[in-house]
């Protein structure tokens, strides 16, 4: 996918009074089998893109970077992720292609948009590689599962 942007997400209300500490986007099942990338992360931004500057005042919310393998370099099969451990004693690491969980911090973003009385807000996820020395958007680089908001009290 190019640029990603959630549906409307619900901002979570504390009535106990006691404000939250921490704020964090987790991408679940993200693939790192296509070029390395930056996601830039957007709140309430949907028309973010690869010329939107990282700024808190144009929603920008932190980043992640993805250490890309574009490429196999091994035998037919070297790079084809098995199903799983074959049996519940299988205790070798995970294949080094299997994708993974990123965890951005996100709680000056999420504090605003609680300050302005927000009641929902969207996420979008630009994702940018370095091509003949500047940073375009990766048409084809972001890839994940799931998206969630956790937060502390």
């Amino acid at each position: 996918m190019a640029a990603y942007t959630s549906k409307r997400l619900p901002l979570p209300r504390h009535e106990s009074g006691v404000p939250l500490q921490r704020a964090d986007l987790e991408f679940i099942g993200v693939r790192h089998d296509g070029p390395s990338y930056e996601g830039r992360i957007f709140l309430n931004a949907p028309e973010a893109g690869d010329r939107t500057p990282a700024d808190p005042a144009e929603g920008f919310a932190g980043s992640f970077f993805i250490f890309g393998h574009t490429h196999c370099w091994g035998d037919p099969g070297h790079c084809d992720v098995p199903p799983g451990p074959l049996h519940s004693y299988d205790y070798r690491p995970p294949h080094q292609l299997v994708p993974h969980r990123m965890v951005v911090e996100v709680t000056d973003a999420i504090q605003t948009l609680l300050e302005g009385r927000a009641r929902s807000f969207t996420v979008t996820v630009v994702p940018l590689v370095w091509d003949e020395g500047e940073q375009k958007e990766a048409k084809s680089a972001l890839a994940f599962e799931r998206l969630s908001l956790v937060t502390y009290d």
